[in-house]
């Protein structure tokens, strides 16, 4: 069995034993109310995306209370701040290594070190240990367009740095030349009680199959969403733009091989993204049955994705058994 698989048969293996250290970071934005409270709660599947990324790549470490508070946030955008921070601390060691990643409450006075408001706050740092960040860029690295790798973008600790912000939080970055570098975020918090668990999800709802076609510019994404739609038990093909997925849908059907369900990327940097693709898609075939996801749940397109085509939404980084209940689920309904 490849290590890709192993992951998530782990995953599955450990669906009941409420492996809270397992979990804590990414339960924060697994529950989404109607007031914009993202709560912490204990499932017994629930597993993002983003730690299988780090399972795949690197090593990982989770270190975590069990009584984590919740936060007042837009989960997509949470989401994507820890995807980017752990992303970047991935990118970091190309090799491999250890990315440690912690989580506790913190109790700020009115005069601290991130210049926030006394109160409560949630704590989330994410620690590598790749060749660290030189003094005269560390000051740099949340700056829109800066950036030292020669496919960057410069816009992922940017991002982060301006989601975190708004929501009231502090974002900072320490390193050591040579050891690593760890960024820690601040985000206001709310003491709560316990919550309750999350039923146990079905055999049947967690399997599926067809062929399944996903757009992502980004090879990690694209990777981590293929596995877990493989272990699934969907056959899966991706690309990297919407020109690719556009040609690659219209030969399968021209194959006899049409894909069952296409999720598209809403934005591409520079190419087609997913609003444009889904277009030309529904002129190739009308009944087809399209999946937009974003990292911003805010977004108009995401909101109101009947309208531009889309039969529904999936937030990124890709949650484990979301995406396979929503894929499952839309495929049902349409057959």
């Amino acid at each position: 069995m490849s290590s890709h698989r192993q992951v998530f048969a782990g995953l599955r293996e450990s669906g009941s034993s409420g492996n809270q250290a397992d979990t804590a970071i990414t339960d924060l934005c697994a529950r989404r109310r109607a007031d914009q409270k993202v709560d912490r709660c204990r499932t017994s599947y629930q597993r993002n995306g983003i730690f299988c990324l780090a399972r795949v790549q690197c090593e990982s470490c989770h270190r975590s209370s069990d009584d984590l508070w919740s936060i007042e946030a837009d989960s997509g955008q949470i989401n994507q701040v820890l995807h980017n921070v752990l992303i970047n601390a991935i990118q970091a060691m190309p090799d491999g290594g250890l990315v440690t990643m912690t989580a506790r409450n913190e109790t700020l006075a009115s005069q601290n070190a991130y210049l926030l408001s006394s109160g409560t706050y949630l704590m989330i740092a994410m620690e590598d240990r790749g060749c660290g960040i030189p003094l005269d860029n560390l000051g740099r690295i949340f700056d829109p367009y800066f950036t030292t790798k020669t496919e960057g973008t410069g816009l992922g600790l940017a991002s982060v740095y301006s989601i975190v912000k708004r929501h009231g939080g502090a974002v900072e970055a320490s390193s050591t030349a040579g050891v690593g570098s760890c960024v820690t975020l601040f985000l206001p918090a709310q003491p709560c009680g316990k919550l309750e668990s999350e039923p146990d999800m079905t055999a049947l709802e967690l399997t599926g199959s067809g062929r399944i076609l996903i757009m992502d510019d980004e090879a990690l994404i694209r990777e981590i969403a293929t596995e877990i739609l493989q272990f699934a038990g969907y056959q899966v093909e991706s690309c990297a733009d919407g020109t690719a997925a556009v040609e690659m849908f219209r030969a399968a059907g021209e194959q006899g091989l049409p894909f069952d369900a296409v999720i598209l990327d809403l934005t591409i940097p520079g190419a087609m993204g997913g609003k444009e693709a889904a277009g030309l898609l529904l002129e190739i075939d009308p009944d087809a049955l399209l999946i937009v996801s974003s990292g911003y749940s805010n977004d108009p397109v995401v909101a109101d994705y009947r309208g531009y085509g889309f039969s529904g939404a999936v937030s990124k980084p890709f949650d484990v058994k979301g995406l396979i209940v929503e894929l499952g689920r839309l495929m049902r309904k349409g057959s």
